[in-house]
């Protein structure tokens, strides 16, 4: 019986050590401000610490006015990145832990960095077919196992290029005849520049 007490208090004895180990190298806060050219608050962007070393992000979205405060962190440099939809992402390469006043300053996306940010439900949409079911068909066979139109979709230039791409996306024969003699034109009309 002594035994299993005696075990039980050094088992005890580890796992509370490590617990205060544990929360000695995790401590720190990173705090601040993500604001427009103007200087006014922009609330729901995301803000993250990357922690390199042990390969982790921590994320947190801002308040109505901008401000942001990432817990839990290890008393380390961290990379800080801000991201939103239609806006570029920031980055700030060395920010030290207990930061609690940094601003983060942002703009619009523009050019390829907008068109990198859409996604391919956006691109999808623009894919007209003259019959719903059609569509339907397209979708059920390609769509649920391919991103149509991510920009790794969107970027074949030729028409061989389309129906090899058509071809393996349709290797178990789903798609309609006349959908696999019209779709190669629909998506260049749709995605060639």
């Amino acid at each position: 019986m002594r035994f299993h007490a005696a075990l039980f208090l050094y088992i005890s004895g580890l796992l509370t050590c490590g617990s205060l180990l544990h929360a000695e190298t995790e401590l720190a806060t990173i705090s601040g401000r993500v604001v427009n050219a103007a200087g006014v608050g922009l609330e729901g962007v995301m803000v993250s610490a990357v922690d390199n070393e042990k390969r982790k992000w921590t994320s947190v979205f801002t308040q109505k006015d901008g401000a942001f405060v990432i817990r839990g962190l290890r008393d380390v440099d961290h990379k800080v990145r801000t991201r939103l939809m239609g806006l570029a992402d920031e980055w700030r390469s060395v920010v030290e832990a207990g930061t609690d006043d940094l601003i983060i300053e942002t703009h619009h996306a523009v050019g390829e960095a907008l068109e990198l940010q859409r996604p391919a439900s956006s691109a999808f949409g623009m894919l007209k077919f003259d019959n719903p079911r059609d569509k339907m068909n397209f979708k059920m066979f390609c769509t649920y196992c391919h991103q149509v139109g991510t920009l790794g979709f969107r970027t074949p230039e030729k028409p061989v290029d389309w129906q090899t791409m058509i071809r393996r996306m349709d290797g178990f024969g789903g798609l309609y005849p006349h959908t696999k003699e019209t779709i190669v034109r629909r998506l260049q009309e749709t995605y060639s520049e």
